[in-house]
C-alpha cells in the first residue's frame, strides 16, 4: 500500500511538473518596456523648434521588442510630441536608433537610446537641415 501510494505520488509530481514549469517560463517573458526619459536642451540655437538652451523635457515611451516598435506615450512639451503613431527603431545590441519624419511638425527626428548607460538623446533638424536641437538626458524603467 505504501509502494502504491509512493509510486502515485512521483507520477503526480513528475506529470505537474513541466506544466508549473512552462507557466513560470510564459510569465517572464516580456516584449514590452516601459520607461521615462528626463533630460535638457543642450545643443542648437532653437532653429529647429523656438525653445532655449536648458530647455527640459520629460517623455515616457512603449518599446515593443518583439516588433522593434517605440511608441511616445506622454511628454511634458506638447509641442515636441511625436504623437502616439507607433515609430520603427534599429536595435543593436543594447542601442536603440531610429530617424523618422515628424507630420505633425513638418520636421525630421532622430531618437537614440544607448541602454547600458540609460543615455537618451532626441534630434530635431530644421527644415533647411542645420542647426538642430538636441535634447540630453538619461532613462529609467517606470
Amino acid at each position: 500500500m505504501l509502494l502504491r501510494l509512493s509510486l502515485l505520488l512521483l507520477s503526480s509530481a513528475i506529470a505537474i511538473a513541466p506544466l508549473s514549469l512552462r507557466a513560470k517560463e510564459g510569465s517572464k517573458r516580456t516584449d514590452l518596456f516601459y520607461f521615462e526619459c528626463n533630460g535638457k536642451k543642450t545643443q542648437g540655437s532653437g532653429v529647429a523648434t523656438g525653445f532655449p538652451i536648458n530647455h527640459p523635457i520629460i517623455v515616457r515611451y512603449e518599446l515593443n521588442l518583439a516588433k522593434s516598435i517605440l511608441v511616445e506615450i506622454d511628454i511634458d512639451t506638447p509641442a515636441l510630441t511625436s504623437g502616439a503613431e507607433p515609430i520603427k527603431v534599429q536595435i543593436y545590441g543594447k542601442n536603440l536608433s531610429t530617424k523618422f519624419h515628424n507630420d505633425r511638425l513638418v520636421k525630421d527626428y532622430e531618437i537614440q537610446i544607448r541602454g547600458d548607460e540609460r543615455l537618451f538623446s532626441i534630434t530635431v533638424y530644421p527644415a533647411n537641415g542645420f542647426e538642430p536641437d538636441t535634447w540630453y538626458g538619461q532613462c529609467e524603467p517606470f
